[in-house]
């Protein structure tokens, strides 16, 4: 929990990508007098940093991403979810490949069908079968079938209008 709350106080600063390269490449070294210096390592306050983390600050918040990932069936981690579809466990580049462009052809037959650009993605999603939770046994969807995810504050990378989005849940230890 400690490296969560570390990468999303870094986010409270704008550096949350910064603070989880850091976490990643050191991942034996996750107690707190390591965070708080990778936290001066990476150039933020770190008196609002210790105040964060001593305060548990993001702790709801993460305890909310938790439970959100546990309710799509991401049991384990990495679980990687691309359009809402599901890809758990390390997996080779082919198995991304597969989806993405599975997904890159979805999204042109709608727009040879008339979709227009601002509104591919709402499309996209609005087109597709969702499962509102994982399935019985809280076992993952399968990679055919597509969750219904709200990224909330999450931090992320690229337009918010992407024809294909992978959303990812994983920990730190």
């Amino acid at each position: 929990m400690d490296a969560a709350e570390a990468s999303m106080s870094a986010h409270a600063q704008g550096k949350f990508w910064e603070m989880h390269d850091k976490l990643f490449a050191n991942q034996g070294a996750l107690d707190r007098p390591a965070l708080d210096k990778y936290a001066q390592e990476i150039g933020l306050n770190v008196a609002k940093f210790k105040a964060d983390m001593d305060g548990h600050k993001h702790k709801p918040n993460i305890q909310t991403d938790s439970t959100r990932g546990s309710a799509v069936g991401a049991n384990g981690t990495p679980a990687f979810f691309i359009n809402g579809r599901v890809l758990s466990g390390a997996q080779p580049f082919e198995a991304f490949k597969t989806i993405i462009d599975e997904e890159l052809k979805h999204a042109d037959e709608l727009i040879k069908k008339g979709t227009s650009m601002d509104k591919l993605y709402d499309a996209l999603l609005d087109s597709i079968p969702k499962t509102a939770a994982a399935p019985a046994g809280g076992g993952a969807a399968a990679p055919s079938e597509h969750v219904d995810i709200d990224p909330g504050i999450s931090p992320s990378k690229g337009p918010k209008n992407a024809v294909v989005t992978l959303m990812e849940f994983s920990d730190f230890q």
